[in-house]
């Protein structure tokens, strides 16, 4: 395996080989865009974009998956119906990726699930 890409993943989001961050466990991001729970936040040191989503319990539960087109997309995604085609894109990214992550981070999403149904594994 080759050490090149991980070097030049940006030391803050991880970016661009990283596609998701679970809740309680985040990079320092700037909100770009707002929408119905569902945000598009940059990341201040590679501007790479992240759709950020709040799940249940008490919409506390924050997932970052990453975002690869431009801002006009996502609010032209957001406008279609009020984000839940959005939502629905960053659920099944999630479901997709989540066990790709390091064991503390599924660990994260594994504890996030047995509090509530409502997150995005079990709810797709």
């Amino acid at each position: 395996m080759s050490t090149t890409s991980i070097k030049n993943n940006c030391p803050n989001c991880g970016a661009p080989d990283r596609v998701l961050w679970p809740p309680g466990k985040s990079p320092q991001l700037i909100s770009c865009r707002n929408g119905n729970y569902i945000y598009l936040d940059i990341c201040p040191n590679c501007n790479s974009l992240w759709c950020s989503a709040h799940y249940c319990p008490e919409f506390e539960n924050i997932y970052r998956v990453k975002w690869d087109k431009k801002p006009s997309e996502w609010t032209n995604m957001h406008m279609i119906d009020d984000g839940n085609t959005l939502f629905k894109w960053h659920s099944s990214v999630i479901r997709e990726k989540w066990k790709e992550l390091a064991t503390d981070e599924t660990e994260l999403i594994e504890k996030h699930r047995k509090l509530t149904s409502d997150n995005p594994i079990d709810m797709g």
